[in-house]
């Protein structure tokens, strides 16, 4: 195979103005190396709207500069709009590498040659035909293609340049693109990733499904561990595993991340890594790639048996995973006492279905009121006390062993997925890194959105997680 494709700095490539849509909206993005300019990349970004636009804008994050400019003005917010002109253009410059802030290592990476980077901008157009803003990853008006300068594969959001292998997967209804790059050493196995997320995805019943992820094996230097990208857009989410430790219970806590498709408080950020954590063991059991007894042991481990969920600023800095062990554990209880107070009818998948329905953020008192229906009986002190309190929920003495070996599900077929090594303990993945108050900062999966306002225009703003 070729390497991935590199423009000159003083060159960037910018697509043609012709065409479009008749209505509606297209976004073209070309991601280029740029080895004259170590640690950052480039990306050339057409913007082809109909005849129903009276405006198009774009939300750039802080850390892009912008060399090329064809349409746009900003506006008082620092935010860039083209009124009047249906085929604006930018090329920008990013930073390729990124140190995850909770966990240490890099989760991105220009190694020269080759690069895994996370980069992206949100856009919308006024449409007079709607009379409102029609937005990326909403809007079914708004077309996205994202696509790698030479050999490469762009995602949502995460890009990676040079030779790769491929493997796409249909399972109930969504897409895995599982992209193996040539620089990701990946030992060999009788299980691939495929084996591990398609019994996972079939059963995983909270709703809120995207129509593809695309599953990047991140070579070394990135940390061990993984990370999923925070939000949705056009029914595509990515998450990338490390290739120097590819764990099966990475790629389903990953996995998990992208089913969470709700926004937290500081109260009830626990949830995201907690949820995860929880069923990432629960699955990893039931996929066999973990033992029953490793689930007991978790269950009954006493760490940071003193942290107060709901109040992340009391967790330190030694504590950087609390919402994960505390976290899963009080919600292993939580399911064992829903699944108690019910009769084996109803578990803890129904309230994270009921929390991806949620349309503002979860408060913890709308957390209780989501439990107390799905349980069919109010169980606030319950939580009060172990959401609230340094108090910590014991092992069930009868968990019901069962629940948790439904081993009742048959392997997906695939097509040459990538093995991957006998799985090992691993750093917890941190997919929030850049979570604002009303949001988790760590590993995993919950959605972050802040609308922004500029001119009348709302553009969804996801910040990143881990």
């Amino acid at each position: 195979m070729g390497v991935a494709a590199s423009v000159p700095a003083d060159q960037p490539a910018i697509p043609s103005q012709s065409g479009g849509p008749e209505y509606g909206m297209e976004v073209t993005r070309t991601y280029y190396l740029t080895p004259d300019e170590p640690g950052q990349i480039r990306i050339a970004i057409a913007y082809d709207a109909g005849l129903d636009s009276r405006a198009v804008g774009v939300y750039l994050p802080e850390n892009v500069t912008v060399e090329k400019n064809d349409g746009f003005e900003r506006d008082d917010n620092g935010n860039l709009i083209a009124r009047n002109d249906q085929h604006p253009r930018l090329t920008l410059s990013v930073p390729a590498n990124e140190t995850n802030a909770r966990f240490g290592g890099s989760d991105f990476v220009d190694a020269g040659d080759w690069a895994f980077v996370s980069a992206y901008t949100y856009s919308g157009y006024w449409s007079e035909v709607t009379s409102q803003w029609e937005n990326e990853g909403e809007s079914s008006r708004v077309d996205v293609t994202n696509t790698v300068a030479g050999e490469g594969y762009a995602g949502s959001r995460y890009a990676y340049f040079g030779p790769y292998e491929q493997e796409t997967t249909l399972v109930n209804g969504q897409t895995f693109n599982v992209i193996v790059p040539d620089q990701s050493e990946v030992a060999v196995s009788d299980r691939g990733p495929m084996d591990v997320l398609g019994p996972t995805a079939r059963n995983y019943s909270v709703g809120s499904r995207p129509s593809q992820i695309n599953v990047f094996v991140a070579p070394d230097p990135v940390r061990r561990g993984g990370r999923a990208t925070p939000v949705r857009l056009a029914g595509q989410q990515d998450l990338w595993v490390a290739a120097a430790n590819p764990t099966p219970r990475t790629l389903i806590h990953e996995y998990i991340h992208t089913r969470q498709d709700f926004r937290t408080t500081n109260e009830t950020q626990w949830l995201l890594e907690g949820g995860a954590q929880y069923y990432d063991t629960v699955y990893g059991v039931r996929t066999g790639v973990i033992e029953y007894d490793t689930l007991e042991r978790e269950f009954a481990s006493t760490r940071y048996e003193d942290a107060v969920l709901a109040d992340s600023e009391s967790w330190g800095e030694t504590s950087r995973t609390v919402d994960y062990d505390k976290g899963g554990r009080v919600l292993a209880a939580l399911d064992h006492r829903i699944r108690t107070e019910t009769d084996g009818k109803r578990t803890l998948m129904a309230v994270f279905a009921r929390l991806n329905d949620e349309s503002k953020p979860v408060t913890l008192a709308r957390f209780k009121s989501i439990v107390a229906d799905v349980a069919g009986t109010n169980l606030d002190d319950w939580l009060d006390r172990y959401v609230t309190t340094a108090a910590s929920p014991s092992y069930p003495d009868d968990p019901n062993p069962s629940y948790y070996l439904d081993d009742t599900d048959l392997p997906v077929e695939k097509v040459a997925a990538p093995t991957e090594p006998t799985p090992t303990q691993s750093d917890p993945t941190p997919v929030r890194t850049e979570a604002a108050t009303s949001n988790a900062a760590g590993p995993g999966f919950s959605v972050l959105v802040t609308l922004i306002a500029t001119a009348g225009l709302l553009i969804a703003l996801a910040r990143s997680r881990g």
